[in-house]
């Protein structure tokens, strides 16, 4: 949230989301408990574009491993409006999972997923000075070449973040 960051401080930042706290302090240890508390702990009204966020990692010790070992599951691809928003195609519990390399991978007392809509809960919008495009083609003369660059700047706000918000994260327990 500080200047460099152009204040920007995240969904873990965010008013009081609902939190769960896990069985353990790794992914292994996870339950499916955990999770669908963390489900029941989002309101009726964001399910319908509800979506698991976490690491490929994560996902893959916890939520992989408990839908294997229940059986009679697949990891077939999605279809419809669900694939054009995950295109990695998992979903868990019935719904979507996006992945994220800037969720962690394993660490104690950190958050492994959040669950809500993002669609409902989320605005993203450019800074004021938009699109800006700018070229040299003095840079590389020698070399014959055009240089060109474009920047935007952009913030995310979530406006409905709170206890009856529109998010809910799952907690790996402190070690």
């Amino acid at each position: 949230g500080t200047s460099s960051y152009g204040s920007i401080t995240g969904l873990e930042n965010e008013g009081s989301i609902p939190s769960v706290t896990g069985a353990g302090n790794t992914f292994a240890e996870l339950t499916e408990a955990n999770f669908s508390a963390t489900i029941a702990s989002v309101p009726d009204k964001y399910h319908r574009n509800a979506m698991w966020l976490m690491s490929r990692k994560g996902f893959a010790g916890s939520c992989e491993r408990l839908a294997w070992a229940a059986g009679g599951n697949t990891h077939g691809q999605l279809t419809g409006d669900s694939a054009a928003v995950n295109s990695a195609g998992r979903n868990y519990m019935g719904y979507p999972v996006i992945f994220s390399d800037q969720m962690p991978a394993e660490a104690n007392s950190a958050t492994a997923a959040y669950f809500g809509s993002f669609f409902d809960g989320l605005v993203v919008g450019t800074h004021v000075d938009g699109f800006r495009l700018a070229s040299s083609s003095d840079f590389a003369f020698d070399e014959d070449v055009l240089s060109v660059r474009g920047t935007v700047r952009y913030d995310a706000d979530f406006h409905d973040a709170g206890a009856t918000g529109a998010f809910a994260k799952l907690d790996l327990a402190a070690s």
